[in-house]
């Protein structure tokens, strides 16, 4: 398997019984190219904290008249 390959390669399932012969390549891949390992271990660090970001993100609340004053300018913006 190539770089281009692995990078093609749906390895975001996890470990499973069920991977195709695609994804056992590009676990192969992993072990053998340090490059590819570095950067599919950055991917499920990033992975990881976007999904923090995420959920904190959903927590916040905004005042309903901010949400008003937002749709309101960006309906008079968006008019022809």
């Amino acid at each position: 398997m190539t770089c281009e390959e692995f990078q093609m390669a749906d390895l975001d399932g996890g470990l499973t019984a069920e991977e195709g012969p695609l994804q056992q390549a590009a676990r192969q891949h992993l072990l053998e190219c340090p490059h590819c390992a570095a950067l599919h271990e950055n991917w499920q660090v990033l992975r990881t904290d976007l999904h923090a970001l995420a959920q904190k993100l959903g927590k916040l609340k905004r005042p309903l008249a901010w949400n008003c004053a937002f749709g309101r300018n960006f309906a008079s913006n968006t008019r022809p």
